[in-house]
């Protein structure tokens, strides 16, 4: 086949495969509550410009790009659920796309068709398409990044200095989105010297590099700066090796079965070409796929693994921007069968093992097990103008569930958040700042009843409005949040 016509063939796949992997990450992304990290994102992003300038400075400055972009979203859009996870669908989509391409590129048509299926239903991936963070569209950046580094190593690409000015924005303006695609740097480095000896190449990648750490210094500086805010990953078990083994890229235990015994048998396959040829021998464009597929999904994590005991920085959702990788290792072993019928029987292997995933993903709590949505909606439907409402405090920010107030306020409206000393828009920080409970004698004037919101089997709360006359009448349990109704005694 004509290279012009095998690329246009290669172009038209990206595009029908990108398309099939927005689809499958946006198809029941609204049917989950919002949750704490996502909550972040909306009232963030729902603040004014002017407040969300000295809160990115105080905190969260490596989310502040993201922060920004969905401000504008919002604006254009909405805050629904389906509305602000919409854009990382649609990176999934870019994802897929590029890594079709990526993998033509490196390993020819089949390895891109069966990288891109793998890409699109791989649940690392799944499950970010439907976040309303950053996390999927770090994915995208890696994958067109790396595709721009190999066409920045391919001699056909002209001019050669302006590309490599291009890779240095790119670079740059992927930290700001989020900080660890600075990582890519080292698999880019190691990818670069498997095919070139050329000190010009080498000098070229280097002052790339380089222009894009320095256009990215500033929040580089502000994350160090904030670097308490993950202290929390601390006592994760995010590093037991059965959890990175299943949950990092592939979900279920059969999936991931599946797709390390796909690995295993095309790694054991490629080192025994490698013996014969040899990686790092300058073998010319393009570089080996197994190589680049190995060294992004492996060095990012192995390098955060080794830092994690001194500094806490590893968490699975950050190493989205890798996942790409196990779909390229993915699409390399199934397109390795002679015959077609067993590569389709491993597709429909994948597509199989991968669903009870999906489908997980997009139960009503699936996100941390949050209710959010269903606690606005009962309070809503049974409080009447006037009422009160109390929110559990003493937990994790991102666990409470005052956040369901910013985000379903047609819930709420009319009624009064008894304890609120200042919402969190006109604050540095970025939650609300509330009252103890020491402070609501005071609070509760002019309340004859109040919907209590706290933890299941709590009683946060409770004995404080019985000395204030008020007596519980119903109590609701959801799926990770108790609701009571307490209502004023009417004295004789």
């Amino acid at each position: 086949m004509p290279p012009a016509v095998a690329a246009t063939g290669d172009k038209r796949l990206a595009v029908a495969l990108g398309l099939a992997g927005v689809a499958v990450s946006a198809a029941g992304s609204w049917i989950p509550s919002f949750w704490g990290d996502e909550a972040a994102s909306v009232m963030s992003a729902s603040r004014p410009l002017s407040s969300l300038a000295p809160m990115v400075l105080n905190i969260d400055a490596v989310h502040g790009a993201y922060y920004l972009f969905l401000h504008g979203w919002i604006m254009l859009f909405g805050a629904s659920e389906f509305a602000t996870r919409v854009p990382s669908a649609l990176a999934i989509g870019l994802t897929v796309a590029g890594l079709t391409l990526l993998a033509a590129r490196l390993g020819g048509h089949r390895v891109a068709l069966f990288s891109g299926i793998a890409c699109a239903v791989l649940p690392r991936l799944t499950l970010m398409g439907t976040e309303t963070r950053a996390y999927a569209m770090s994915a995208a950046c890696a994958v067109w990044l790396t595709l721009l580094l190999l066409r920045l190593i391919d001699d056909r690409m002209r001019p050669l200095k302006r590309g490599w000015m291009l890779y240095a924005i790119g670079l740059a303006m992927s930290i700001y989105l989020f900080l660890y695609l600075g990582l890519m740097l080292v698999v880019h480095a190691v990818v670069l010297l498997s095919v070139t000896r050329s000190r010009s190449t080498l000098r070229a990648f280097a002052r790339a590099a380089g222009g894009g750490l320095a256009i990215a210094l500033p929040v580089i500086v502000l994350a160090i700066i904030q670097r308490n805010q993950v202290s929390f990953l601390e006592g994760t078990t995010q590093t037991r090796f059965d959890r990175l083994l299943i949950e990092q890229w592939f979900g279920n235990e059969w999936f991931a079965a599946l797709a390390w015994l796909l690995i295993v048998a095309v790694v054991g396959v490629g080192i025994t070409f490698a013996r014969v040829r040899g990686w790092f021998l300058a073998t010319g464009n393009p570089p080996d796929a197994l190589l680049v597929a190995l060294c992004w999904l492996f060095l990012p994590c192995a390098i955060l693994l080794l830092v994690h005991p001194v500094i806490p920085l590893y968490s699975m959702r950050y190493l989205t921007f890798a996942a790409p990788a196990a779909a390229l290792l993915l699409g390399m072993a199934i397109a390795q069968p002679a015959r077609r019928a067993v590569s389709w029987l491993l597709v429909l292997a994948v597509l199989a093992t991968s669903l009870p995933s999906w489908t997980d993903q997009r139960a009503p709590h699936a996100k941390n097990g949050s209710d959010w949505r269903q606690v606005a909606q009962m309070i809503g439907n049974s409080a009447a103008a006037g009422d009160g409402v109390l929110f559990q405090d003493k937990i994790r920010s991102s666990l409470k569930a005052r956040s369901a107030w910013h985000l379903y306020p047609d819930n709420f409206d009319g009624l009064r958040d008894v304890l609120l000393e200042q919402p969190y828009e006109r604050s540095r920080w970025l939650w609300d700042d509330t009252l103890p409970l020491t402070e609501l004698p005071q609070r509760m004037a002019g309340i004859d009843r109040v919907w209590v919101v706290s933890d299941r089997h709590s009683r946060w709360a409770l004995d404080e409005l019985e000395r204030l006359d008020f007596s519980v009448v119903r109590t609701i349990g959801l799926h990770r949040t108790t609701i009571h109704e307490a209502v004023k005694s009417v004295r004789q």
